[in-house]
């Protein structure tokens, strides 16, 4: 075989988990469970419960629940803070998260009590306030008592004539105590606009319904946004080994995170296009650990076979997924092979050192590749690593091409095993 050889090939998931463990430089179960999380939040978060449970569920072990809690109790302490401050209150010490871990099992443990807590000293407070701003135009209303939306929307009572409603102040009042303290100001505004015009309305009873459910548009809007913030840390947490050495671009990297970081803080939506960014960064990671799994692979056989393999060098640095592979009987030729990792395929080159060619030599050289990558690939496939060759050439069927300034001595240098040397260590 001479010239190119393209073989496609297949990467089960207990390979993809060893490649993505070797990439991020974590045990294989965690990296793994990492990008399904990143995957599962992404894919399924239209259905944002779901997805935050089968998140959890892929966990790799009590430590990454652990993480996962805290997680989620850091978004709630974020949030109740938020409404602490939009409500003019004093922050509330305990959510701060701990710096010390092991303080962060407990903390999580009391941030639901502190958070309901803050969350009625918020709403009470917003309430309080709006009313006040209220008051001067609800005062101008003329007496009479008004129904609640809730009686207005029951059945005709039965029986004896119930008591007197309550005046329009503390209707409103009440009504505007069940807003999210969560809610936006732009959500606020607008409730607190619709309570305005109840000064102007002949209507009124009808435009307390009006107001109830402009306030559960706002409530519902900031569960969304409580979800999206749930879903952005977790995201954010599962990314945390990814780095630009794993063919990420830096600039991108750093921009989704701060994105994800708005979101969390609940300063930004968590829109599709940032999903889609993220779907990018974990297809890009899985890219790349599926190729240096391969690429691990092809190595192990290949040493196995007798043959010296290293990173290729050929365009001024090693490359994820290059090899350089030799052979000690043929210290003349190499071979130079690039696993494409999108497109499953495997390229291979034979070279031979600069000098006078041996046309001879050259074709014996190639068959003698050619035999053992049979049987490397025999050898693969019965690990589970189905190749299928998609172009093969026969020995001899056209030149070897030289690689220019580099003899034989120079090539037997250069040449060593390629998991020792182009691996990441693992932390």
């Amino acid at each position: 075989m001479s010239g190119i050889s393209i073989i496609g090939f297949a990467v089960g998931g207990a390979q993809l988990a060893t490649g993505l463990g070797t990439l991020l430089a974590l045990d294989p179960a965690e990296a793994a469970a990492r990008n399904e999380r990143i995957r599962c939040l992404t894919q399924q978060r239209r259905s944002r419960r779901e997805a935050l449970e089968a998140a959890l569920a892929q966990a790799a072990d009590e430590r990454e629940r652990l993480a996962q809690t805290f997680v989620r109790a850091r978004v709630d302490a974020a949030g109740a803070a938020a409404a602490l401050t939009a409500a003019g209150l004093p922050p509330e010490p305990g959510l701060t998260p701990p710096v010390d871990a092991p303080a962060v099992a407990d903390w999580c443990g009391t941030v639901p009590g502190l958070v309901a807590a803050a969350h009625r000293r918020a709403a009470t407070a917003l309430a309080d306030q709006t009313a006040r701003r209220l008051s001067a135009l609800l005062a101008e209303v003329s007496g009479g008592p008004l129904v609640d939306a809730a009686e207005v929307l029951a059945p005709a009572p039965v029986g004896p004539t119930p008591t007197p409603a309550p005046e329009l102040g503390a209707v409103v009042a009440r009504m505007l105590s069940t807003l999210d303290p969560r809610a936006d100001g732009t959500d606020r505004a607008g409730v607190e606009a619709v309570a305005a015009t109840l000064a102007r309305r002949s209507d009124r009873a009808a435009h307390l319904v009006e107001l109830r459910l402009r306030v559960q548009e706002a409530n519902d809007r900031a569960a969304r946004r409580y979800d999206d913030a749930v879903t952005a840390a977790q995201v954010l947490d599962a990314m945390t080994p990814y780095r630009p050495g794993h063919g990420l671009d830096p600039d991108r990297l750093d921009a989704v995170r701060a994105a994800l970081a708005e979101v969390a803080a609940f300063r930004r939506d968590l829109d599709d296009g940032l999903l889609d960014q993220v779907a990018g960064l974990r297809a890009q990671v899985e890219s790349r650990a599926s190729a240096a799994s391969l690429t691990d692979a092809v190595a192990d056989v290949l040493g196995e076979l007798g043959y010296l393999v290293g990173p290729d060098f050929s365009v001024g640095e090693a490359a994820e997924g290059r090899l350089e592979i030799s052979h000690p009987g043929r210290p003349d030729h190499l071979v130079r092979m690039r696993v494409d990792g999108d497109d499953r395929q495997l390229v291979a080159m034979m070279y031979r050192a600069d000098g006078p060619g041996d046309a001879g030599a050259d074709t014996s050289a190639e068959a003698a590749w050619c035999g053992d990558l049979d049987r490397a690939v025999g050898r693969l496939a019965d690990a589970g690593l189905a190749f299928t060759p998609i172009v093969l050439t026969d020995p001899g069927a056209r030149p070897v091409p030289a690689v220019p300034g580099r003899d034989a001595d120079e090539q037997g240098r250069t040449s060593h095993r390629y998991r020792d040397q182009h691996r990441p260590e693992r932390s």
